[in-house]
């Protein structure tokens, strides 16, 4: 009676675990340029929050009319 329960949740689990990774695969696929683009990586940073500051101040910095 439980085995049943447990091999139902694990079959269960590995059908949304596939769900989910097609789900990444279609939203890398028509994504990955944009969230690439947007990216950056710099060894420089040690502290998150500062990275996350930094972020923020390019996304509103880039929000902007350029004249």
């Amino acid at each position: 009676m439980i085995t049943n329960y447990i091999n139902d949740r694990v079959s269960r689990q590995n059908t949304i675990r596939t769900q989910v990774e097609a789900l990444h695969a279609r939203f890398f696929k028509k994504y990955s340029r944009y969230l690439q683009e947007g990216t950056w990586q710099d060894e420089s940073y040690i502290d998150d929050n500062k990275y996350y500051l930094d972020a923020v101040d390019v996304a509103y910095t880039s929000s902007r009319p350029q004249l």
